[in-house]
């Protein structure tokens, strides 16, 4: 089925109108996702901060508790 030229013109109207509400919409979209991960990315980092800091620490103990038994045995 071809399409008209009345229905073409309707068409390209129809676009044009709401191309500057699409371009918004998209802008809008894309700035809250941008803000969402910022704050993903925020909390991720601050998480895996707690989590390099327990491993650490961890670590830290063990290797002590290993000296000490050392230091013990001798």
């Amino acid at each position: 089925m071809k399409t008209t030229e009345y229905q073409r013109e309707y068409q390209k109207k129809y676009r044009e109108k709401n191309r500057d509400k699409l371009n918004q919409r998209s802008r809008e979209y894309a700035e809250q996702h941008r803000e969402e991960m910022k704050e993903y990315c925020r909390e991720y980092r601050k998480a895996n901060k707690e989590r390099v800091y327990a491993y650490e620490t961890e670590r830290r103990r063990k290797n002590k508790e290993k000296r000490l038994s050392v230091n013990n045995n001798t």
